[in-house]
């Protein structure tokens, strides 16, 4: 959607995720977008020099290989009770085992035991437990999945997970970068209102430190620090920059029953599970939650959750933090250049609870994740109706996503098949632009032949915009936006290599932008994501 601004006695605040930044933040964004691009480009080289995934995942006549090794385990939740193991497949080669292992990123674990080739333990196996010791030191805390380190470019790379992992030390590195242009080229190149009107970048790297504080005697203990980088062509999307992106306390206890988690971060990845299959590899974002004041990549802030694991696969996460400003990611840029600030103009408390239910993929069920939550922020906000600014701001959401079929039996490829999923968001419509988000989703996993880790996906998105803001918009400049913004989507995410994504779409959209009311257009996305 558009970043749309709107004039409010004064105070400008941009819908959409910021507007247009100053001189000298745009000066940033260029020497941060020429970076990201490096990356990527070092990415791709790694593709030439890497093993080719199928020849890692497929047999002779292109199937994919059965699989019985030890997957990642998603944090959040604990193990279900176990299946029985089957009979222990041929031993495969070490690169065969970190890519098969490395599939529960996107789809979550399964819970056999890993098998041992003649009674004992094959070296594939001994691998993915280091490997799994490896991911027991990653940042927690996250019901996006937090990428494997047998899902990444280097791995190990010169031993340095090894020796960082003897200090009780874990990392996780990632790059998003992606690109967007109207392909009817029917739209004026100015003012830009939506991504992709021309052709836009936009580029997200991060890397985290994990400390292992059983290390000092507190068990379940973890300690995280990390740092991003962040780069666009159309500042709305940013900020641009390098900043803090997180740095808080987590502490499980009573065996995964209770997290806590306290410190600074971005919800987004904690809560609502905007993302197709949780992949940070894919997945359109709604505007509403952001409208609401939760944090975000790029702005992240200070805040706690609280998560219980309930019997029977239930949960319940709830969680305060310090709103984003109400008045936009600009003001908010400004007031927390790097990002560990604890206070921003007119930001006050948002609160948040989730519940739902949760199973992972195993040979005998499919993955079901159902949740709903509500959104309540104390600050105050512009209120179209009374033409001022005044307390609170609401919004609920409900969503699930179910696996339908299963194409494998194999416990560790139970994941591939197809997949249902829908999300509805709603919000206070005296004091949000973007009122009701609704979206449909039918994706797979595995199912194109030959492309285990593949991801294909159509989803229909559709936004109601409230009518006061609508009124309130003509009545200040004479025009009326568009009332609604509808979009279909068809990607795939290609599995290039172990931690190489490239995910390929096109996304028809029916009123890009609000006001001025610009044609309907055709949208190619191309994203790369990367995990080092």
């Amino acid at each position: 959607m558009d970043g749309l601004e709107r004039d409010c006695g004064g105070a400008r605040r941009d819908l959409g995720g910021g507007r247009a930044r100053s001189l000298a933040d745009a000066a940033i964004a260029r020497p941060t977008t020429w970076f990201h691009a490096g990356i990527a480009a070092c990415a791709s080289l790694a593709l030439l020099v890497g093993t080719p995934a199928h020849a890692e995942t497929e047999d002779g006549a292109g199937r994919a290989k059965g699989s019985h090794l030890p997957g990642k385990q998603v944090a959040g939740r604990k193990k279900p009770a176990q299946a029985a193991a089957p009979a222990a497949p041929p031993a495969q080669s070490e690169p065969a085992a970190a890519a098969t292992v490395s599939r529960a990123w996107s789809a979550g674990p399964s819970t056999t035991s890993a098998p041992a080739a003649g009674g004992a333990m094959s070296p594939e196996v001994a691998k993915m437990i280091k490997f799994a010791a490896f991911d027991k030191l990653s940042m927690k805390g996250w019901i996006t999945t937090v990428p494997p380190a047998a899902e990444s470019i280097f791995q190990d790379p010169n031993g340095l997970r090894t020796a960082l992992a003897e200090y009780g030390i874990g990392y996780v590195a990632y790059s998003t970068n992606t690109f967007t242009a109207n392909m009817l080229n029917n739209a004026p190149p100015k003012p830009q209102t939506y991504q992709g009107q021309i052709p836009t970048t936009y580029s997200f790297s991060e890397v985290t430190l994990s400390y292992d504080l059983g290390r000092v005697g507190l068990t379940g203990g973890q300690l995280s620090v990390g740092a991003m980088l962040t780069g666009t062509t159309w500042e709305p999307l940013g900020p641009s920059g390098a900043k803090f992106a997180n740095l808080y306390y987590f502490q499980s206890l009573l065996d995964d029953t209770v997290q806590l988690q306290a410190g600074v971060f971005y919800n987004a990845q904690n809560y609502l599970g905007l993302l197709v299959a949780a992949s940070m590899a894919t997945g359109p974002q709604a505007l509403v939650p952001y409208e609401l004041g939760l944090s975000r990549q790029g702005v992240p802030a200070p805040g706690a959750n609280l998560m219980i694991n309930l019997p029977y696969n239930f949960y319940n996460k709830a969680g305060v933090q310090r709103s984003i400003s109400p008045d936009g990611a600009d003001i908010e840029q400004q007031a927390n250049p790097i990002g560990l600030g604890f206070s921003s103009p007119d930001a006050k408390a948002l609160f948040i609870d989730e519940f739902g239910y949760k199973t992972f993929s195993s040979p005998t069920q499919g993955s079901v994740w159902v949740r709903a939550g509500g959104m309540y922020n104390t600050s105050p906000y512009f209120d179209f109706s009374a033409g001022r600014k005044t307390d609170t701001n609401w919004g609920f959401y409900a969503a699930a996503d179910v696996q339908i079929s299963q194409i494998s039996s194999a416990p560790y490829e139970a994941y591939q098949g197809y997949y249902v999923g829908g999300f509805y968001m709603t919000s206070d419509p005296n004091k949000n632009m973007y009122q009701n988000y609704y979206e449909g989703r039918i994706y797979g996993m595995g199912i194109i032949p030959g492309r285990p880790m593949d991801q294909t996906a159509l989803i229909l998105g559709y936004t109601t915009l409230s009518k006061s803001a609508l009124d309130f918009q003509a009545a200040l400049t004479g025009i009326r936006p568009f009332g609604d913004y509808a979009s279909v989507t068809v990607s795939n995410s290609f599995r290039l290599n172990p931690g190489v994504y490239l995910m390929l779409g096109t996304s028809y959209n029916v009123h890009p932008s609000a006001t001025p009311r610009l044609r309907n257009s055709l949208n190619f996305m191309a994203s790369l994501t990367t995990a080092f």
